[in-house]
C-alpha cells in the first residue's frame, strides 16, 4: 500500500509540479500589470488586479498568458 501511495505522489508531482510546492516556493513567474494590487485563485485562473487602470486580469497558470479581463467594479 505504501509503495502505491508513493508512486501516486511521484506521478502527481511530475504532472502537477505546483502540488509538490511548499509555502513560499516560486512555481512560476508571469508578467504583471503596472500596479498589481491583488491576486486571487478561482480554481482555474489566477486573477490579478491592476490599481492604475482599474482592470482585473485572468491569467492561465500554465502558460502565464492573460485569457480574460474585466473592468473592476
Amino acid at each position: 500500500m505504501t509503495r502505491i501511495l508513493i508512486m501516486a505522489l511521484v506521478a502527481l508531482s511530475v504532472a502537477y509540479p505546483v502540488l509538490a510546492a511548499y509555502p513560499g516556493d516560486v512555481t512560476g513567474r508571469y508578467p504583471a500589470a503596472d500596479f498589481p494590487t491583488g491576486l486571487a485563485w478561482d480554481g482555474r485562473h489566477i486573477w490579478l488586479a491592476d490599481r492604475d487602470c482599474g482592470w482585473l486580469y485572468a491569467i492561465d497558470p500554465e502558460s502565464g498568458a492573460p485569457v480574460d479581463s474585466v473592468a473592476s467594479p
